[in-house]
């Protein structure tokens, strides 16, 4: 997983000071959407846990980590918690169903 040292962060975390829509770090990597109806709107009403997940997915982008692969059960969150994350980075979300037959190939096609 994803691992941070941050011991400012778990001090707060732990505290429940630590808000995620406050974090310095949030205001720093928003963007400006090329494409802004690919943005997520979602729903979501967070728990200290899921805002956890989206502080270590954050850091990992903000130091330059271009691609990352979250996995977990079925019906956990995984997409609300990054379709929280793009729609507070102002990001564009495009989404790639991934199966066992999924080939490397298959991956690096361009549609036509």
């Amino acid at each position: 997983g994803i691992v941070t040292n941050d011991k400012k962060f778990f001090e707060n975390f732990f505290s429940q000071q630590y808000s995620f829509t406050e974090d310095p770090l949030l205001n720093s990597c928003k963007r400006s959407a090329s494409n802004p109806l690919l943005v997520p709107n979602v729903e979501f009403f967070p728990n200290p846990m899921q805002e956890n997940v989206m502080r270590q997915v954050l850091v990992s982008h903000s130091v330059g980590e271009r691609a990352l692969l979250i996995t977990g059960y079925q019906g956990v969150g995984k997409n609300k918690i990054v379709d929280n994350l793009l729609s507070h980075l102002n990001c564009e979300r495009e989404y790639t169903q991934l199966h066992r037959d999924t080939t490397i190939q298959s991956l690096m096609l361009s549609p036509s």
